[in-house]
């Protein structure tokens, strides 16, 4: 689904629950009745009840799905590099070049 803001969203979820025609709804919100279906479903699997008796809008019915990422593997390499960010055993400190061999396959400019 692409992105609409969150007022959109419910602007066009109010429009359906008092029955507005999906010609309506395009007019004012320029949303498609596929995306306004899709808003709707979206709301009733978050807890939304359209048929209730007063029914109540929700940030939560209308708020942007978190979208999934590719796992960081920085934050891996960041840990392993602090673990060894160290002096060694001549009070001396670790260089980028002898911290990245010890780690192996991480390059000294990523360190």
């Amino acid at each position: 689904m692409p992105y609409h803001d969150t007022a959109t969203r419910a602007q066009a979820l109010a429009l359906k629950v008092f029955r507005a025609t999906n010609t309506q709804i395009e007019a004012q919100t320029g949303l498609t009745r596929k995306v306004v279906n899709q808003i709707i479903d979206r709301a009733i699997e978050q807890g939304f009840d359209p048929r209730a008796e007063q029914p109540t809008i929700l940030n939560s019915h209308v708020a942007t799905a978190p979208k999934s990422k590719r796992p960081e593997k920085q934050s891996q390499v960041k840990e392993s590099v602090l673990a060894k960010v160290q002096r060694n055993r001549y009070g001396h400190k670790k260089t980028y070049a002898h911290i990245a061999n010890e780690l192996d396959g991480i390059s000294a400019i990523t360190v």
